[in-house]
């Protein structure tokens, strides 16, 4: 009996019905490739061609995992305007959010009669799209009469962006005859998640029972052709959102590469990879071919959108390569991501290879890159108990940072004070808080709630110093301890361009040293930094980017 599947209409296409009879095993190996949301908004076309492209090549079958669609920026993209309009149903008598629903349709409308020129599969479309949004505003108007939001509702109302985005693509390849399926992944494990507290831990059964899955879902529903997948998924305990957060479609995309044994996961951006610094910051900014899994992990968390941390992790441990390609330039090489081999007998890693010699297994003699975050609250806490010990003191601390979800980037600490690098989340209720610098009093605004909260219970036990706008710069590279007088060149170009140090950190890790600077003066330290650490003549060298977000790879 064929096998039905769910397309535009729900009813299985023609061409993977006939051929649903073989399994995944028989085909080609597989390659993944993960498009964000602006690449599929901006340039759909480019989208297709790089999918097109990499499966005419024969070696291998693509399966393609997708964002929510952003026509200009993140923060005007589909994800974003469905989180407004969960906050506009949770307002008592606000009907906002059905103007924002009907935005996102005609977006979505306008894109589709722009790019598909087949009108019979472009109304299908509308059908599709119309069907999926009025789920979403039925769950919207229950949030709105109860005014109660479960994790449930909120990753329903955010996974359609996904969907969405998934139809569209499959729209597409339909109006060229080319085989392709949407592949919906938000009930993923949904028998299983019933039976798993929100509260129960994230762990490696949890994802292979996920990757298990989501194998199961492609075999029995794209046989042949193209899957397209949503990069949201089900069965979290307490919801995707609450477990991973934004950018969680690059997790599904790694856990896609692992349940079909990939041979590569893309990445695909809108620039050529991954730069040594911002090169919308800094000219002589270079690509970087190759960086290892370790110097990925701590660009990708101080700053640079290389991606989603969690995800490394993953397709690692499965010994598959990471490639950053460009959907604007697809011949480019890109950056690779190359996982690590482990000495079997004494399990750690073999050291890096010397990128500036190019054969040695010697440690290499300068950083790899730079990078900087941005929206940095320091807290300076000193404790009013003289008589408290030190580990009493410091599990005060982090009772207070883990009551209030705190995420710390950097921490410093002597035995009566402790100072903490955190982010400031944006689009909260402001909640004025004290300065206290230089014996003067100021207001400083902190617009997330959670760091406001905390800051209440801090002030029970200790004073509070607070430095907001400032910034984190990191240099990155294996390896650094070892990097004779790399910290001094470091400290001294800050130094030598007035910029001055609030926290250092060095010590925790091998790839990173960094420093907490002013904010404003970010852009000045990148360029200094970059002219006396990197100084070495790049292979490529790029001229600025112009538009974009994410300094590495635009977003």
């Amino acid at each position: 009996m064929p096998i039905q599947i769910e397309t535009l209409n729900g009813i299985a296409s023609k061409e993977c019905a006939d051929n649903a009879q073989s399994s995944l095993s028989s085909q080609p190996q597989w390659v993944v490739q993960k498009f964000g949301g602006t690449s599929i908004g901006k340039f759909p076309t480019k989208v297709k061609a790089a999918i097109i492209g990499s499966q005419r090549l024969g070696e291998a079958r693509v399966a393609v995992v997708c964002s929510a669609r952003s026509d200009a920026s993140k923060d005007t993209g589909t994800t974003s305007r469905l989180f407004r309009a969960i906050h506009e149903a949770q307002l008592p008598g606000s009907r906002d959010f059905e103007a924002i629903i009907a935005t996102i349709k005609d977006e979505h409308f306008m894109a589709a009669e722009r790019v598909i020129g087949v009108v019979e599969i472009v109304s299908q479309l509308f059908q599709a799209i119309e069907a999926e949004l009025a789920k979403v505003s039925m769950v919207l108007r229950c949030v709105q009469q109860t005014q109660c939001l479960s994790e449930h509702d909120r990753d329903f109302i955010i996974s359609r962006g996904e969907k969405l985005s998934c139809l569209f693509l499959t729209a597409l390849f339909r109006s060229l005859n080319v085989t392709a399926v949407c592949i919906d992944l938000y009930d993923l494990l949904a028998s299983y998640s019933k039976d798993v507290s929100p509260s129960q831990q994230v762990d490696k059964s949890l994802f292979e029972a996920i990757t298990q899955e989501i194998s199961s879902r492609i075999d029995r529903d794209c046989k042949h052709g193209i899957p397209i997948i949503t990069g949201f998924f089900g069965g979290m305990p307490g919801g995707l959102l609450k477990s991973v957060g934004r950018g969680y479609s690059d997790l599904c995309a790694a856990l896609v590469a692992v349940s079909l044994g990939a041979q590569e996961l893309q990445i695909w951006k809108e620039v050529d990879g991954v730069f040594n610094a911002d090169p919308r910051k800094v000219p002589t900014a270079s690509l970087l071919k190759s960086i290892s899994p370790s110097e990925a992990a701590e660009l990708a968390f101080y700053g640079a959108e290389v991606i989603h941390p969690s995800t490394m992790e993953h397709v690692m441990q499965a010994n598959i390569p990471i490639r950053i390609k460009n959907v604007m330039n697809p011949g480019s090489p890109g950056t690779k991501i190359e996982p690590v081999k482990a000495d079997p007998v004494q399990n750690f890693s073999v050291k890096p290879v010397n990128r500036n010699t190019g054969g040695s297994k010697d440690l290499p003699i300068k950083p790899v890159a730079v990078s900087v975050k941005q929206d940095m609250v320091v807290l300076n806490i000193q404790t009013r108990d003289r008589s408290c010990s030190a580990a009493s003191y410091l599990a005060k601390i982090f009772a207070v940072v883990e009551q209030h979800n705190l995420k710390i980037d950097l921490i410093s600490s002597s035995e009566m004070n402790v100072s903490l690098a955190v982010r400031s989340s944006e689009g909260q209720t402001v909640a004025p808080v004290r300065r206290d610098s230089l014996n003067e009093y100021e207001t400083v605004s902190i617009t997330d709630l959670d760091l406001a909260s905390a800051l209440q219970a801090f002030d029970r036990f200790g004073t509070v110093d607070i430095l907001a706008n400032m910034a984190i710069i990191s240099l990155i590279g294996d390896g650094l301890k070892q990097m004779t007088g790399t910290s001094a060149k470091f400290f001294n170009v800050l130094a030598d361009n007035d910029i001055n140090i609030e926290m250092i950190s060095q010590g925790a890790s091998e790839t990173n040293i960094s420093a907490v600077i002013e904010g404003q003066k970010t852009d000045k330290a990148l360029i200094a930094i970059h002219r006396s650490l990197f100084s070495i003549v790049p292979e490529t060298t790029y001229p600025r980017i112009a538009g974009g977000k994410g300094w590495y790879l635009g977003a």
